[in-house]
């Protein structure tokens, strides 16, 4: 059996020359993800770690009084992993990163880790750790983006450290929910968006008896500004996501988005105040109507996620849930709601663990109160281009009228090599209809007709050339209603040093 000591000199000598050190834990870092989820699931780690970026703050203090050498040799792997990442985060004040990625077509479905929209991409980026502040300057250089922005500074940002709060702007991915294949408010579908946030940096309970009930928490709260190329240019979204853990096996998340403002609508703080607050207009556009018509102001999302964590005859298994309504009532309880359902689980070959998932994602939503009115999930009458961000949508990366099945499972070797693979059953655009079919700006952005989807996407990563070595790919096979059914393959390669 592999001592606690030998897995960290592996996993130091190994991954020395691929980490990237940042104040935080970004949406892209799948397989950390995974350790970290390992941890938390066992009880390790105290803090909700269903919010990425997950801030390095919330999770040290459990890291660092942990007791390695009492976990079993699974989670002595993943307490390794974890201490190095953050030893690196902690050590290094300047990092720098040269990564060049290339496809045969741009990436259909991202999940969490994911980053590829586009063809090819070369990237430059340097960071600057300090003990107050931060900041990343990364640049892209594009191939046949679907936006056709060639030079982009996705993943740049400032950061300052005031009390427990850290006060972030820039474009960071960002992904929140229990999901492995889909979040439905916030993932790292489309590019970043550029905000000004504020995040709690350690996620300690409150000392008085009356909120220490509710465990560890954090919160996020950020305001983005949108594209200019859409329906109302410019226009605004206040983000805010809260995560309670009372008991170790269970974590909560509440989440909340607004669009509102942009050109030629009402922008002042005043007019944002009354979407917070609740303010109703008429659904339909018009000054006057029936109450019954009546919705918020803005085009505002908001729902709950829960993730629980417990074991069966030594073999842990978590089950997890998100619902997110594009519409409430009694001004409070969201309406035509989305959702994502999942289970996953680590088992273990020739003494390698294994991650399985099994999630389930649901956007078929109808308007209201007909059931065979859809197109209306992610869509808005006023901000017509919807819940997008250069043709991608925010929440999930099926976009709307979807139902999409998952199977997924991620390793890594003691070598430092790493796989994923995802099988993908989904029913796209189920009604066969789009409100804009002839657009390539509104309307659903994954299928304007109805598509009964299957396809297997696996990755591989190991250490070369002094960087890391992506290759990956996918098939597919697609039928439709009113023309003949296509196979498609995609293969990609993506190489990365960090210095």
């Amino acid at each position: 059996m592999i001592s606690f000591r030998q897995t960290v000199l592996a996993a130091t000598a190994l991954f020395s020359s691929q980490l990237f050190a940042s104040p935080w834990i970004d949406a892209n870092e799948l397989f950390l993800r995974n350790h970290i989820q390992q941890l938390a699931d066992a009880g390790v780690l105290s803090a909700p770690v269903t919010t990425y970026p997950l801030m390095w703050n919330a999770i040290s203090a459990d890291l660092l009084n942990a007791s390695p050498d009492k976990l079993s040799p699974r989670l002595q792997q993943s307490y390794a992993q974890v201490l190095h990442y953050f030893n690196r985060a902690q050590r290094n004040q300047y990092n720098h990163q040269l990564k060049i990625s290339a496809a045969n077509e741009a990436k259909r479905f991202n999940s969490f880790g994911d980053s590829q929209r586009q063809q090819a991409q070369l990237q430059l980026s340097t960071e600057y750790i300090g003990s107050f502040w931060a900041g990343k300057l990364s640049t892209q250089l594009r191939v046949d983006a679907e936006d056709d922005n060639s030079l982009t500074f996705d993943n740049s940002y400032l950061a300052a450290t005031y009390g427990n709060w850290v006060v972030r702007f820039g474009a960071v991915s960002q992904w929140w929910g229990p999901g492995w294949d889909s979040s439905l408010i916030m993932s790292n579908n489309a590019r970043p968006l550029p905000a000004l946030s504020l995040t709690r940096n350690n996620s300690n309970a409150f000392e008085t008896p009356w909120l220490n009930w509710i465990g560890p928490w954090t919160f996020t709260a950020q305001m983005a500004k949108l594209e200019s190329e859409r329906h109302i240019p410019n226009a605004m979204l206040w983000s805010t996501r809260a995560t309670i853990r009372p008991i170790s096996k269970l974590e909560l998340g509440l989440s909340w988005s607004i669009q509102w403002g942009g050109d030629g609508q009402p922008n002042s703080l005043k007019d944002f105040l009354d979407a917070v607050t609740s303010k109703q207009e008429c659904a339909n556009g018009a000054d006057v109507c029936d109450p019954s018509l009546n919705t918020k102001l803005g085009n505002q999302l908001a729902g709950f996620d829960i993730r629980w964590s417990d074991s069966i005859a030594g073999v842990p298994f978590s089950v997890y849930a998100q619902t997110i309504g594009e519409d409430a009532v009694n001004n409070i309880k969201p309406a035509d709601k989305a959702y994502v359902f999942g289970i996953d689980s680590i088992f273990s070959i020739m003494e390698q663990p294994i991650r399985v998932f099994l999630e389930y994602t649901e956007t078929e939503v109808a308007c209201g109160k007909n059931p065979n009115s859809l197109n209306c999930y992610y869509e808005h009458t006023t901000y017509y281009t919807g819940y997008r961000y250069h043709q991608r949508a925010i929440g999930t990366t099926y976009d709307n009228d979807t139902i999409a099945w998952s199977l997924g499972f991620l390793g890594q070797f003691e070598n430092g090599q790493q796989w994923r693979s995802i099988l993908r059953i989904a029913q796209l655009n189920t009604d066969n209809i789009d409100r804009a079919p002839t657009s390539s700006m509104v309307g659903n952005q994954v299928s304007k007709i109805a598509e009964d989807l299957v396809q297997l996407e696996l990755q591989y990563q190991w250490p070369m050339f002094s960087g890391l070595l992506t290759i990956g790919g996918d098939i597919s096979h697609s039928s439709y209603i009113d023309k003949k059914s296509k196979n498609e393959g995609n293969a990609n390669v993506a190489w990365e040093y960090r210095y």
